[in-house]
């Protein structure tokens, strides 16, 4: 909308206000004319409150300010006039990387209520409850880096590890991380996950951190560990996935004394190593 509509502007405006329940003082509604009267009395508060853009939101509650910062207005239609949050909060966020915690931005000095504006603004992506992205920020593997996001000391196992290091051409409806026993079992609906539990004594074997080129991180099962996890728990994962894990293994540059020491370690040799032979006959 242009700037120099001042009249439809405030009609525009107090329309949003009143067909969205806002309330303005001390939270009593509020009608057209006390609207217009207030942009009137305030000959900034439409420049303040910022441009017109298309948003799929519809019915954002909240309070009118007298300058009009930082708040949401939104009508039936689908268009909003966006909140201005300082281009320095941003900023601060970005010092935190890529991707952050919602406990980090705020520690950092990033109110709740930026935090959120920027999430409906489009300027940062929620991965996660809690967990969240700079948009401008193009992210290999986002579900991985979600999850651990969520679960910083597991690392993504079993058949998700197995499509990374490309040893499988299934693709898992879930994201599957590993934690140590003993530890927080969280509970994550987004990305779909299936939380699995390992000794805490040999979590760390194989256990290796990707860092991607923008600095995301996630932790994830090497190749050994990963293909002796599946011989481990083949009657989770199924026998076949195991063995054509290890066939692809077995072609791409194999390590097979690491192979051999991991899956010893996890009493997964037994298996693995009958499976070879079959394969090498």
């Amino acid at each position: 909308m242009a700037s120099g509509s001042t009249d439809n502007a405030e009609v525009v405006v107090a329309e949003l206000l009143t067909g969205s329940g806002w309330a303005v003082g001390d939270g009593q509604p509020i009608d057209r004319h006390t609207v217009t009267g207030l942009i009137a009395a305030d000959g900034q508060l439409l420049r303040q409150l910022g441009a017109f853009e298309r948003d799929r939101r519809v019915g954002w509650p909240g309070t009118v300010t007298p300058d009009g910062m930082n708040f949401y207005i939104v009508s039936s239609d689908g268009c909003r006039i966006s909140s201005m949050v300082p281009d320095s909060v941003l900023e601060s966020l970005r010092h935190l990387g890529p991707v952050f915690r919602s406990g980090e931005a705020v520690a950092a000095g990033v109110s709740w209520r930026d935090l959120y504006a920027l999430r409906d603004g489009g300027d940062i992506i929620e991965l996660s409850r809690g967990l969240f992205q700079l948009a401008d920020q193009n992210l290999e593997h986002v579900d991985f880096v979600a999850v651990c996001g969520r679960v910083p000391d597991g690392m993504i196992c079993l058949d998700s590890a197995l499509v990374y290091w490309d040893l499988t051409d299934e693709i898992p409806r879930k994201v599957h991380v590993a934690v140590p026993a003993g530890s927080h079992r969280p509970v994550i609906d987004y990305p779909p996950t299936q939380v699995h539990v390992f000794a805490a004594g040999t979590f760390a074997l194989g256990r290796q951190e990707v860092v991607g080129q923008v600095g995301e991180r996630f932790w994830i099962s090497d190749r050994e560990r990963t293909v002796a996890d599946v011989f481990r728990l083949r009657h989770r994962v199924g026998e076949d996935l195991a063995y054509a894990a290890l066939r692809q293994y077995l072609r791409s540059r194999p390590k097979l004394a690491r192979l051999a020491e991991i899956a010893q370690t996890l009493r997964a040799w037994g298996p693995l190593s009958d499976a070879m032979r079959v394969l090498q006959a």
